[in-house]
């Protein structure tokens, strides 16, 4: 999904933002005079818009007796689907719902650009929009963290949040199984279930039985794909940004929730009092030597250090400097849509690829290579099967059974529905904006976006068997991985975070500076021969300058 690129994420994308209208007056949309008018707006990424045409049907439906306005009943949806986040762009926009991504809240808010809406948000119930099916609020939804975070800046909700994208990768289970690349309990490889290691959480019998557990295993399992002629990855070669999913996802199953999340509240924050962190304090050779250190405000400069970042580079640079490991399909051209249809074609052409470096979106985005997949190769196209895949949460070794570790995945997009404060003082819109956000986050809507689209809301709520039974291979796995998972959602209600939104989150969470030379992208510097080492060095912030960044919004 080529993006603006997000808070989380530069780390992730870069984009021109083409924004196709589906209706706006002066473009001779025929509306309907007798009905009151609502103009939403949906971000038209990996994740797809199908799933507000559905709602909006539903919510046109259900509300075609209902009067907003005076002398008129009923509503009429009318959608925008464009590249252009709006983000800064509210104000103009005739858009009054907005569901986008690389959303700085913090900023829109202090703009004054997006509308208060505690009132449905923590106030109201869910009864009036679900035939009382529900009486919960959505923020019974939200995790404690998250409503904290939220409501920091002025203490009242303004955005919900939309969906839940994780950054890491996809493996071809197929390619898996037939070449038994899954780890044999004793040693060895097989595809046998019964035979497989218990994976990273010790658990025998579940989703990561057989997959590396360290970053050793890691390696080793790329080593003997390539032994096997497999090649481990394919990724959009066009961007070199693709690659930090690979990186993002990697450092966060490593660090675990409560130490990755050190990167967003420092150790302080309205729940949080106190924390430590694994820091490479130096090297033996390319050995790290790391020191548990307590992190604060005054001490955040560590996390640039951060154990977890350093394997993952590592791994990159292995792969990167030798050509073995990833598919002779990737050039320098090679875009996202590339790299998917190779992926999902390599195994049918037996040229296999063991895995894809994209965000979890991606299977949503790819169904235009499924379909021609399957047009040409028929039957053998049909009912692939990918997962998501849990990475290694130690350096070395291999985890035993009853010694393992809870996964850990982190929403990486920033995506958010608000209200455009636009419309403040049109009281009818106001109400039938607010009820139609409302109606997006009942069960039925959360669940209906889910199913169509295999991607989780940011949302705590229940799927039943069979509604988890109606959903593609992959999205059944990435919903078992999250289910099995902490999931760290990168906001807080820490004072940096609140006043420095982008800053803590922007390209600097790996921009490097290498002998002189800065880099943003990991990648971009080891194709240029410089080593994981010397990059991982080169992210250091000193105590001096992280206090010129940062002082003010934690010093007395």
């Amino acid at each position: 999904m080529k993006k603006i690129i997000t808070v989380l994420m530069t780390f992730l994308l870069t984009a021109g933002a083409v924004l196709s209208f589906s209706a706006c007056g002066d473009e001779g949309f025929d509306y309907d005079k007798t009905k009151t008018q609502l103009f939403v707006y949906s971000f038209d990424g990996g994740v797809g818009t199908e799933w507000l045409d559905k709602v909006s049907e539903r919510f046109m439906r259900d509300y075609a007796n209902e009067s907003f306005e005076k002398g008129k009943t009923g509503v009429e949806i009318i959608p925008g689907k464009g590249k252009d986040t709006l983000a800064s762009s509210l104000s103009t926009s005739p858009y009054e719902v907005i569901f986008s991504e690389s959303i700085n809240y913090n900023n829109l808010i202090a703009q004054g650009s997006i509308m208060e809406i505690d009132d449905i948000v923590e106030q109201e119930t869910l009864a009036d929009v679900s035939n009382g099916k529900e009486t919960g609020t959505i923020a019974d939804k939200m995790t404690p963290q998250q409503k904290a975070a939220f409501t920091a800046a002025k203490g009242k909700h303004y955005v919900i949040p939309h969906y839940e994208v994780y950054s890491g990768l996809t493996y071809d289970v197929k390619v898996f199984t037939d070449k038994s690349l899954f780890f044999k309990e004793g040693g060895g490889w097989t595809k046998i279930d019964s035979e497989k290691t218990v994976g990273s959480d010790g658990i025998r019998g579940t989703y990561d039985d057989g997959l590396p557990s360290s970053f050793e295993e890691f390696g080793i399992l790329l080593d003997r794909m390539v032994a096997l002629k497999v090649a481990p990855f394919v990724w959009a070669g066009q961007y070199p940004e693709y690659t930090n999913h690979m990186l993002l996802g990697m450092w966060a199953a490593y660090a675990g929730k409560d130490e990755f999340m050190l990167n967003f509240n420092y150790g302080k924050d309205s729940l949080t009092d106190g924390g430590t962190s694994r820091t490479i304090v130096g090297f033996n050779g390319n050995a790290p030597r790391v020191e548990e250190k307590d992190i604060t405000p005054e001490t955040g400069y560590l996390l640039k250090q951060q154990e977890g970042k350093y394997y993952p580079l590592q791994i990159l640079e292995k792969v990167v400097n030798d050509s073995r490991y990833y598919s002779d399909l990737i050039t320098g051209v090679t875009t996202h849509m590339d790299a998917q249809r190779f992926f999902v074609n390599s195994d049918l052409e037996n040229k296999p690829i063991a895995m894809l470096i994209d965000g979890s979106y991606w299977y949503n985005e790819a169904k235009d290579a499924f379909t021609a997949s399957e047009n040409k190769y028929k039957d053998k196209a049909k009912n692939r099967r990918f997962a998501w895949m849990p990475l290694p949460r130690q350096a070395t070794g291999s985890v035993t059974e009853g010694n393992g570790t809870k996964n850990t995945l982190v929403e990486s997009l920033s995506s958010f529905a608000v209200i455009n404060n636009s419309i403040r003082n049109k009281p009818e819109k106001v109400k039938l904006a607010k009820t139609f956000l409302k109606y997006c986050y009942t069960d039925e809507s959360l669940i209906e976006f889910t199913k169509m689209t295999g991607i989780p809301k940011g949302l705590s709520y229940d799927m039943k068997k069979e509604d988890i039974e109606q959903m593609s291979y992959y999205g059944r796995s990435l919903f078992e991985v999250k289910s099995k998972s902490d999931v760290v959602y990168p906001y807080s209600d820490n004072q940096i975070f609140i006043y420095n939104q982008e800053r803590v989150l922007e390209s600097s969470s790996w921009s490097s500076n290498v002998g002189g030379t800065p880099y943003v992208y990991p990648y971009t510097a080891i194709k240029a021969h410089k080593s994981a080492k010397d990059y991982f060095l080169g992210m250091n912030i000193s105590a001096e300058d992280w206090e010129k960044k940062f002082g003010q919004y934690y010093k007395p």
